[in-house]
């Protein structure tokens, strides 16, 4: 049974599955459009932030870095370079700026993580050489032969104009279709109209999301608490 997180789990059993990459990737989205419908953005996805809650469910921690809405931050503030997005480097693209489809190159980069066993641009030795390669939109390697669908489920979400990267709602679609490699026309307002912002939002020790009303439940198998 896999304990601590997925990036213990390649740790231990070297590269990931594509079919597991499949079922933890469309775990994390699920999660991941909860937090975003309610305008929250995680700012922190990777697999060191994916933990087993049990050995089939997942759960997002790491959530000491979240934002609501869109904010400017640094790279100082934000400290996890290499699953960063283009538009926090590159001023054509509100330079400095994160919001929730920087979350979702993150998990694009975090599904490269588990494809090959090791951080995003590991063929890049020095920390300014990888800022100016994402600040020009391009994602990181993979260096191995990858299915049709995989390779539709990285062009959506390493996508290097977030005007045009898909969300969290959309990919979802596409993971859930046959073969995962129709196409969805891009969300360009993955955040509904409708979306209701908690009023209050609690970190638990655990890296647990809650908001002030109601008790608690699971959402999905992830391990994103609604109070």
């Amino acid at each position: 049974m896999p304990a601590g997180s997925l990036q213990d789990l390649y740790n231990q059993q070297g590269k990931i599955q594509e079919s597991k990459c499949f079922n933890y990737a469309e775990q994390i989205l699920e999660g991941l459009q909860y937090l975003h419908s309610r305008r929250i953005a995680h700012m922190n996805i990777r697999c060191e932030t994916i933990v087993f809650e049990t050995e089939d469910k997942l759960r997002i921690a790491g959530l000491s870095h979240i934002i609501i809405g869109r904010q400017m931050i640094s790279s100082a503030d934000y400290g996890k370079e290499r699953w960063t997005a283009p538009e926090v480097f590159n001023e054509a693209h509100d330079h400095g700026f994160y919001d929730y489809q920087s979350d979702i190159w993150s998990l694009g980069c975090t599904v490269v993580e588990m494809l090959t066993a090791e951080c995003p641009y590991a063929y890049e030795k020095y920390l300014p050489s990888v800022i100016i390669t994402i600040g020009m939109g391009i994602p990181p390697e993979t260096g191995q032969s990858l299915s049709t669908r995989m390779k539709n489920l990285l062009q959506k979400t390493l996508c290097a104009d977030p005007f045009k990267r898909f969300g969290a709602k959309n990919i979802l679609k596409i993971l859930r279709s046959v073969e995962g490699d129709i196409y969805i026309p891009v969300d360009m307002n993955p955040i509904s109209s409708k979306a209701v912002i908690p009023k209050v939002v609690y970190i638990d020790p655990q890296g647990s999301t809650t908001t002030s009303k109601g008790s608690t439940k699971w959402k999905k198998g992830i391990g994103v608490y609604e109070m």
